[in-house]
């Protein structure tokens, strides 16, 4: 069977397998609680315990983001020459990374969000990326007078990720594809995609971004203690915050 590339449309691992609320496109609970079970050893050898509630972390928790993760960057800082028809990309190791922190399964439509995205933004309209104020990340802020041209809409972002895996496995074969995603490492990465065309002879700055306003809030150093109603509902993000 030949090798050929397989995309697709998110990848989970770990415990977020075990996730039961789905991506509803909407409003979110800050963070995902996966059922844990245990079993006793010694004495009680096999004996098994009650499903325990885990919370796990979401993505108001982050405060940054190693980058040892990402591989590649398309186009290059400084390229001149990029093809028209192409979109900015950014890809990351491991294959799950741009979901790992939504707190939710994908819904019906196979479609979950992540829990970042790229945006790529005209160098004139919104300068660069600086830190200010209490602010833990650099931030970038865009006048309202250009949020409509330099921000693609958030409920779409389902469809700017996607993972990329070498395999042997049939497209339709899911346990197959799995299984090369965990045994080899280096044939798997996970893609941010930003849905904007490039025009000629201009600067941009690309910057990834929380998707949900609690990652927005811990970046600008606004998320205080948590408990805010901001921080306990994950909702889309209401401006950019460059990571």
């Amino acid at each position: 069977m030949p090798i050929s590339y397989q995309f697709l449309p998110w990848v989970r691992r770990g415990l977020t397998v075990a996730l039961t609320q789905t991506d509803n496109l909407g409003n979110l609970p800050a963070r995902a609680t996966a059922q844990i079970g245990v079993k006793l050893a010694g004495a009680h050898a096999g004996t098994a315990i009650t499903p325990l509630p885990m919370q796990l972390y979401g993505p108001g928790d982050v405060i940054g983001i190693d980058t040892a993760l990402v591989v590649r960057t398309d186009p290059r800082p400084g390229t001149t020459n990029f093809e028209p028809n192409y979109l900015a990309i950014i890809d990351f190791d491991p294959p799950d990374f741009p979901w790992m922190l939504t707190p939710a399964k994908a819904n019906a439509d196979d479609r979950l969000r992540p829990w970042l995205v790229l945006v790529v933004l005209e160098k004139a309209k919104v300068g660069t990326p600086k830190m200010a104020g209490p602010a833990l990340l650099p931030q970038i802020r865009i006048p309202a007078v250009h949020v409509a041209a330099e921000l693609p809409p958030l409920g779409e972002s389902w469809s700017w990720a996607h993972a990329q895996v070498v395999s042997k496995a049939d497209a339709n074969d899911a346990a197959a594809i799995q299984a090369d995603l965990q045994k080899d490492p280096r044939s798997n990465i996970s893609r941010l995609v930003c849905p904007r065309r490039l025009k000629p002879d201009t600067d941009y700055v690309a910057c990834v971004v929380p998707a949900f306003e609690p990652g927005r809030l811990r970046g600008l150093g606004l998320a205080g203690d948590g408990s805010s109603p901001a921080m306990q509902t994950l909702a889309p993000t209401e401006s950019a915050t460059g990571a």
